[in-house]
């Protein structure tokens, strides 16, 4: 939102019976703490009349009115930054698993927005929390991350995105063994009617193709390499649940398991491919896995280096 606005303007467009907590966090990228925060500080409308309750069940064609807090404060964080790549116009990040990238609520949590204006200045963004920020990862993905540090070099890397010029491959460890060595997954995407974030493979959705390499089994787990034409939310997670495999710890697209260690989806962003905004050079940044993507790399697929 930007800082100017005093309030957001949605419409539930399809759905009945919505939990408003669950809605409003995935419409707001942001927690159902943070909503449950506004719903009691009587800053959340639907129909004109505050609600009252977070459970408030939500109807195709509601209206809501969601009143800021004040301004996100966007205090500088020292943090330990795992800097890939770094230039005059931008730079390329690690993150870690379990790290939010930037923050949408008052709720005192440092995300690695606090932590890169510690360390450099960054682009204006798109909205005034998230400056810095060309695309995003889910808070449970690890890997390389871009940042624009000046609004120039900001507004030619995000074109290059949304055109999907730019190569992005991820590394993920799904269920058992992937019967191939290399296979194409044309299936469009689109979303849950009645569900605040989930998707599903549905022909009436937007057009997703992932390229899947399978590198390796090990003990009932295949570690594949994920190459995205197109940039569909949760496109990888969803691909792989449709060939039968899930990414391990995938608790929406899969079974709630903790398999070797994972907490979240087994999901690393490794390579990103991109033409520098201002040289025209192309650019090919590979993320070393971290953390528990690592160390179970290390135990399961010690004969693949990263």
């Amino acid at each position: 939102m930007n800082p100017m606005q005093n309030h957001h303007d949605l419409k539930v467009r399809a759905g009945r019976d919505i939990r408003l907590d669950l809605w409003l966090a995935a419409e707001l990228d942001t927690s159902r703490s943070s909503v449950r925060k506004a719903v009691k500080e009587g800053r959340v409308f639907v129909n004109g009349q505050p609600v009252s309750k977070a459970g408030h069940l939500l109807q195709e064609g509601d209206n809501l009115q969601v009143e800021a807090p004040s301004l996100i404060h966007l205090t500088p964080v020292d943090m330990h930054l795992d800097i890939l790549y770094e230039d005059d116009q931008l730079l390329v990040v690690n993150k870690p698993a379990g790290l939010l990238v930037h923050p949408s609520g008052n709720d005192g949590e440092p995300t690695l927005v606090h932590g890169l204006l510690a360390h450099t200045r960054l682009s204006a963004g798109s909205e005034y929390y998230r400056p810095g920020i060309v695309h995003r990862l889910d808070r449970d993905t690890s890997g390389a991350l871009l940042v624009a540090k000046t609004d120039r070099a900001h507004v030619k890397l995000a074109a290059g995105f949304q055109s999907h010029r730019f190569l992005r491959r991820y590394l993920t460890i799904v269920e058992g063994c992937l019967p191939f060595a290399f296979h194409r997954v044309q299936a469009p995407i689109g979303r849950i009617t009645g569900h605040p974030f989930k998707r599903e493979i549905k022909p009436e959705g937007r057009l997703a193709i992932s390229d899947i390499d399978c590198l390796a089994y090990s003990e009932g787990y295949s570690l594949a390499a994920v190459r995205l034409w197109t940039g569909r939310t949760h496109q990888v997670r969803l691909h792989m649940a449709h060939l039968g495999h899930p990414c391990l710890g995938d608790w929406l697209y899969g079974e709630k398991r903790t398999d070797l260690g994972f907490k979240g989806q087994a999901l690393h962003s490794w390579e990103l491919q991109f033409t520098h905004p201002e040289t025209n050079r192309l650019i090919t940044i590979f993320a070393p896995p971290i953390g528990v993507m690592e160390k179970a790399l290390l135990d399961h697929f010690s004969y693949y280096h990263f």
